[in-house]
């Protein structure tokens, strides 16, 4: 069997951290094989054991990457972004939801946002 690239290790690692980090959530084998640019998904799985085994991340009995406790966001609620305030002469604006955002319960509550 082949050795693993180290340096493939790192990048893997620190892809899926930042994924963690940017998404709260962790990144699929398919969105690591795409984004490291590698042939196959069963290689992507070789990579994740390999990183598993050395300490640096953890999977659920499923076999999916763990998400750190810091990044769980637990229960939450979507809040709307909406619109823009003008400054000067006040004008009457249609609402328009440009995005939104989910913010956790534990600090903004559950009423409306």
């Amino acid at each position: 069997m082949r050795t693993l690239n180290p340096n493939t290790l790192c990048k893997m690692e620190k892809y899926i951290k930042e994924y963690q980090a940017d998404n709260g959530r962790s990144p699929s084998y398919r969105n690591i094989m795409h984004y490291m640019g590698m042939s196959s998904l069963n290689l992507v799985q070789r990579y994740v054991l390999a990183l598993e085994s050395e300490g640096r991340i953890q999977r659920t009995r499923l076999g999916n990457i763990e998400l750190p406790s810091r990044f769980d966001k637990g229960e939450t609620t979507i809040a709307p972004l909406i619109g823009e305030i003008a400054c000067g002469e006040p004008s009457f604006e249609v609402e328009h939801i440009e995005d939104s955002f989910e913010l956790p319960r534990s600090l903004f509550g559950s009423g409306k946002l």
